[in-house]
């Protein structure tokens, strides 16, 4: 595995959300927002700008973070 997917982990994805659903769901509308704009996606880089700024992801999906 290269050391960028082991950072693309599930684990370390649903950290930051209440649980897999949120993260797919949100994962989903960043992807349709993506596309919409015109811009070419693949799954690792909607991951990959989830992990980075998962704040913004929360709070525009009204999700909230696990304790």
């Amino acid at each position: 595995m290269k050391p960028k997917e082991k950072e693309l982990t599930n684990e370390s994805l649903t950290k930051q959300f209440r649980d897999n659903f949120d993260v797919a769901i949100t994962a989903i509308k960043v992807a349709q927002n993506e596309v919409l704009a015109g811009h070419e996606v693949t799954m690792q880089k909607i991951l990959s700008d989830i992990k980075s700024n998962p704040k913004h992801y929360i709070n525009q999906d009204n999700t909230e973070q696990k304790d």
